[in-house]
């Protein structure tokens, strides 16, 4: 059995550089210096025509914080999940919660089947809050919150490159709540 190398990217150079040092996949991201955001749609071009080889994650998550997100940027997500898609990444990675920090299974879910649709053997990886991290997952989430709600946590927790991920008092400048106590 072959092990699986993969680099979390923060630019088009770094993926590049990632897979001549022997990695076999990437999680191409913006921006990882607030968690990882998405990147530009000219990043992943950029590194499919330099290393058609390299397996591509795309990142999808328009702003730092927690992953409560409005209905505008949902939108803004889903436009971003389907220009990735079209141009080339080899899956999504992505997370939705709930203001009571359980996993939104609507919206991953629509995010799974959109992936799907594009492309069957593209992959996705939903981000799932898990109490003292993160769980990557494919397919998998509605579990992942069942055992982390078991455990205590509610579905949510806190993700340690950004403190807490959903929820409660804390507002951003446009007064929209992202983080929990």
């Amino acid at each position: 059995m072959q092990t699986l190398f993969e680099i979390c990217c923060g630019s088009a150079e770094d993926a590049i550089l990632a897979y001549r040092a022997g990695a076999s996949r990437v999680e191409l991201n913006s921006d990882l210096f607030h968690g990882g955001l998405t990147p530009t749609l000219g990043s992943l071009i950029a590194v499919k025509k330099a290393v058609p080889a390299l397996e591509i994650m795309g990142m999808v998550r328009p702003r730092e914080g927690g992953f409560c997100y409005t209905d505008t940027e949902y939108a803004v997500m889903k436009e971003d999940a389907r220009l990735m898609l079209e141009h080339g990444t080899d899956g999504i990675v992505f997370g939705f919660l709930h203001e009571n920090g359980t996993v939104d299974a609507e919206r991953t879910s629509e995010f799974a089947a959109m992936a799907k649709r594009v492309q069957p053997s593209n992959r996705c990886y939903a981000g799932l809050a898990c109490g003292a991290g993160y769980a990557y997952t494919v397919g998998r989430y509605a579990r992942a919150n069942k055992r982390a709600a078991a455990n205590g946590h509610g579905g949510g927790g806190s993700d340690s490159r950004n403190g807490p991920l959903c929820g409660g008092k804390n507002r951003d400048s446009a007064g929209l709540r992202h983080t929990r106590e």
